[in-house]
């Protein structure tokens, strides 16, 4: 398979078997957007780009259809009509959909630049503010925090405080792996106590952290390429 793209994190493949029937998969948000082709049997291909999730959804793929996708950095420019149109009709091979990518997304720097300085001071122990932390993150680019929003807002249809909390969320639903308490888990990641660390998972995930930790399969899941 030949080397990914820079816009381009990973690739995935899912085709359950018919006698396995549909399978389900949880997708959390993960500040991707995904570039996918579906089959149906007897079907022509199907491309679409993924939405950017705010909260966790299922996805159910029927059997004996198949789904191949490409996970795009945060942050991503993707010319998607021109992208869409180069693949209409196309197979999911990767040395032609990788090109296509190549062509027709771009990771711009400036992005990329405020979503690593905003997953930096989202990873920051300690209760600071969203607010305060957003301005650190644009004090570290050297813009106005409002500079900042407008980039954003303009370049991905999320403000900063989208890309900051969301990292906040991944990390400590991974910390749930661990054996430290809720109540430590909480305050290592900024929360002011362990109900606010619940509802703000609940709110990205639609699980408790309880549940989650009770569900170590959905945790790992964290660990798949992302903003963080």
């Amino acid at each position: 398979m030949p080397s990914l793209p820079t816009p381009v994190l990973a690739s995935w493949r899912a085709a359950p078997a018919v006698s396995d029937g549909p399978a389900a998969s949880w997708i959390a948000p993960d500040g991707c957007r995904d570039l996918i082709c579906h089959q149906a049997p007897g079907a022509p291909p199907r491309w679409f780009v993924s939405d950017l999730d705010d909260h966790a959804r299922t996805v159910v793929l029927a059997a004996g259809h198949t789904a191949a996708g490409w996970r795009l950095r945060p942050g991503t420019a993707i010319a998607t009509d021109a992208l869409l149109a180069s693949l209409r009709g196309c197979e999911p091979a990767p040395d032609v959909v990788q090109a296509r990518l190549a062509d027709f997304a771009i990771v711009p720097a400036a992005v990329a630049e405020a979503i690593a300085a905003l997953t930096d001071a989202g990873g920051s122990t300690g209760e600071a503010s969203s607010t305060h932390r957003v301005t650190a993150a644009a004090a570290d680019l050297g813009v106005a925090p409002r500079t900042l929003q407008r980039l954003l807002l303009a370049a991905t249809g999320r403000p900063p405080s989208f890309w900051l909390m969301l990292v906040r969320a991944r990390r400590a639903a991974r910390a749930l792996a661990g054996a430290a308490s809720l109540a430590a888990v909480a305050h290592a990641h900024g929360y002011a106590d362990q109900a606010h660390m619940s509802r703000d998972l609940g709110r990205w995930f639609g699980l408790t952290p309880t549940a989650l930790r009770r569900d170590p399969a959905r945790v790992a899941r964290l660990a798949d390429s992302g903003c963080d």
